[in-house]
């Protein structure tokens, strides 16, 4: 019984700290246009926890990242591996302030604008706050 708790807590500790490494792999973003095309080339590139490291944490945020995540699973190979293989083309960027920028993109593979705000946080890294794409506001 002890080689069985010794075992299963060796394999818990090893899958906690695969899953939390691959998280900090990560590299904060310093500025406004890193953050971006960090965020835009996770979400062409189907890999949504990424996304999530460049995103602002909040429960909009999360809802239509997960939509894009399903959105992108509905996806055949085909068109995932055209839109793993687009560019980014970057249309426009407004500085709105020292803390805010918006960043008017597309993908080379379907030629549909989008956009992103991209704030700083207190610890100065950027992030992207997703849920400005679908406000007309901007």
């Amino acid at each position: 019984m002890m080689c069985f708790s010794r075992l299963f807590y060796t394999v818990l500790l090893s899958v906690l700290l695969i899953g939390c490494s691959s998280r900090t792999d990560y590299l904060p973003a310093n500025d406004p246009l890193s953050a971006g095309r960090e965020f835009m080339e996770a979400c062409k590139n189907g890999d949504f926890g990424k996304a999530s490291f460049y995103m602002v944490q909040d429960n909009e945020n999360i809802q239509l990242l997960k939509k894009i995540n399903d959105q992108y699973l509905g996806l055949n190979e085909s068109k995932k591996k055209q839109l793993n293989q687009s560019s980014i083309l970057i249309l426009d960027v407004s500085y709105l302030s020292q803390s805010e920028t918006i960043i008017n993109y597309k993908y080379s593979y379907d030629g549909y604008a989008r956009k992103i705000k991209v704030i700083v946080q207190p610890k100065g890294n950027w992030l992207a706050d997703f849920k400005y794409a679908g406000n007309g506001n901007l």
